[in-house]
Formats: C-alpha cells, sequence, structure tokens
C-alpha cells in the first residue's frame, strides 16, 4: 500500500499521463472517477497545481488537454513517479552508508551507535545546492590509490544506471564541470558548517575560500547530457560520422544509444551520425565492434583509434 503522503504526487503525475495520452477525452467527474474516492474539487485543485507548475493544461468543453509541459519538467515528473512507486533504488548504498557512517562502529553509547548520518548528508548536499554552497569532498579518482580532498560546487544529484553521482564544478570554476561517484567519495566537509577555530577553519580562511559560489548561471544539463555518452562527459560536442555494414543495420536501428543519433540506410551500408562528447567511454563503445564500425569523421577521432589499436597490438608482440 502507497504511503498517503505520496497519493497526491502520484495522482497529479497520473492525471497528466491520462490527459497526455488522450486529449479532450477526460472531464473533471471521469477523473474523479478515474481515480475514486477523488472528489470534483480535488481534481480541480490537482489541476491548477499543474499549471502553477508551469504545465499548459487547460479545459475545453468541460474535457481536459495539455498544449504544452517543459522537457525538464516532464523528465523530473517521470522520475519522481519511479521513485515514489519504489522502483528507483541506490546501487551499493549499504556501502555508502558504512562509508558516511565509520566512525560510528567504534562507539560504545548507544546513541552515538545508532547514529546514522548518510540521509542527513544528502539533505545537507541537496540544501548546498540549493543555497549555491560550496563543499569539499575526499575522492578517489580512477587508478590513484590515495583519495584526495577537492572543493566543489554542488549542482545537481543523478543517476548513472542504479549508480548515483555528484556533479559540481571543480575549484567553483564553470569550465571544468566533473562527475563524483559517490561510491568513491569517503568523506564530505560542508563549509558551513566547519567549527569557528578549528584546524579546517583557520586554513579556509588564510586561503580565503569564498563558502558560496561565484557562478552566475548554471548550465542546464538536461540539454548537456543530449551529447554525453554514458556516463563521463568528455570534451566538447563534436559531430561524428560512423560507417556500418548492411547486415547489422537492424541491430543499428533499433538501438537508442544518444539523443543526437542520427541512423540512414545506404544501399550497401549504414551511415550513423551523431554530436557527442568523445570521451574514453564512447571510443571503448567503438572499439568494442572491432573492425565493423569505420569512424568517417572526425579526424581526431580516427587517430585516437589508431592509436588504441596499436597499443592493444603491442601488448601482443
Amino acid at each position: 500500500m502507497k504511503n498517503v503522503l505520496y497519493n497526491d504526487t502520484l495522482r497529479r503525475i497520473e492525471m497528466t499521463a491520462l490527459i497526455l495520452e488522450s486529449p479532450d477525452a477526460y472531464s473533471e467527474d471521469d477523473l474523479a472517477e478515474y481515480f475514486d474516492k477523488v472528489s470534483v474539487q480535488t481534481i480541480r485543485r490537482d489541476a491548477k497545481f499543474l499549471r502553477d507548475m508551469g504545465i499548459e493544461i487547460h479545459s475545453s468543453k468541460r474535457k481536459y488537454t495539455i498544449e504544452k509541459i517543459p522537457e525538464l519538467l516532464y523528465n523530473e515528473m517521470l522520475s519522481v513517479y519511479l521513485v515514489l512507486n519504489r522502483y528507483d533504488t541506490i546501487k551499493n548504498l549499504k556501502l555508502i552508508k558504512k562509508r558516511f557512517n565509520k566512525s560510528n562502529t567504534a562507539k560504545t553509547n548507544y546513541a552515538d551507535r545508532h547514529k546514522d548520518k548518510t540521509m542527513m548528508v544528502f539533505v545537507k548536499i541537496l540544501k548546498a545546492i540549493n543555497n549555491r554552497e560550496i563543499l569539499e569532498i575526499e575522492y578517489l579518482k580512477g587508478t590513484d590509490t590515495i583519495p584526495a580532498w577537492r572543493r566543489v560546487t554542488p549542482i545537481r544529484i543523478q543517476r548513472f544506471y542504479r549508480s548515483i553521482q555528484l556533479a559540481g564544478f571543480e575549484n567553483d570554476d564553470e569550465n571544468k564541470l566533473r562527475f563524483y561517484s559517490f561510491e568513491n567519495i569517503s568523506a564530505i566537509r560542508f563549509l558551513n558548517d566547519i567549527i569557528s577555530g578549528s584546524k579546517i577553519y583557520s586554513e579556509i580562511r588564510e586561503e580565503k575560500v569564498h563558502k558560496t559560489s561565484k557562478i552566475k548561471k548554471y548550465p542546464d544539463l538536461t540539454e548537456y547530457f543530449s551529447t554525453v555518452w554514458g556516463v563521463y562527459s568528455g570534451g566538447e560536442p563534436e559531430d561524428v560520422v560512423l560507417r556500418f555494414p548492411k547486415e547489422i543495420g537492424s541491430e543499428l536501428e533499433n538501438k537508442l544509444y544518444i539523443e543526437t543519433q542520427e541512423i540512414t540506410e545506404k544501399s550497401d551500408h549504414y551511415i550513423m551520425k551523431v554530436k557527442v562528447r568523445i570521451s574514453y567511454e564512447f571510443i571503448s563503445w567503438l572499439m568494442g565492434w572491432g573492425g565493423i564500425v569505420k569512424v568517417i569523421k572526425p579526424k581526431s577521432l580516427i587517430d585516437s583509434m589508431l592509436v588504441k589499436a596499436k597499443e592493444i597490438t603491442d601488448t601482443y608482440k
């Protein structure tokens, strides 16, 4: 049974879905009957709520229609619906909790032993995002063996498959957008929580560190990720053209790799065009095709493929 706290949100999202699927099909009475034990007044309040959110919902001849819904809001509503129906869970949450609560394991006091800091860590990160506050994370990157402290301006918590990441600007530099896996974060410091007179407080004062971001406008990450292949962001978006043989065309056409993909059938082959931020992950995907795929452009990607191919062949010499 769903928690009553979720019911209003779930109903409003489902109401939006119904109207989008069948414009001019549902009246207030129809919707009240559909949701069972909901009054017409509740449906009217829901419609006003959706309207206030930015959804252009209107009633014509007593039937509802939605003329426009912002793409970002559409995405957010679908994500919320998945979460509230408990179909969206965090991978390795037990390990993340253990890491953030590691100082509790040696405690003998009952209250201290039963403290759980993890949920408050996420609450504080979201507050830092909303208040444009800078924080510090101890992070283990790639092949490093020792984690290092990094100063980050957080702008979003996001999912990649079932993993969860913190997106932010390193050193409050808008040209250094980075993505940090929570599984590799060993500790977090919230600058506004640091006690006056402590060693860390003194170091921050000496460095004249700002506690709030100086970046004027954060990027639209929904648009940003439309050109990201997988999880790693790569550089600036580039126009990539790939050639695939005819025999794998149907497989290619049925796959949704990235929003910018365009697949065109030719007489004896297929052409795939994508605007993508070229990253190690994208190159690895190309390498996985072996000799099946041929990069037509850009030249920089062709050169990268040749270097990787040489590294592989040199290993076996």
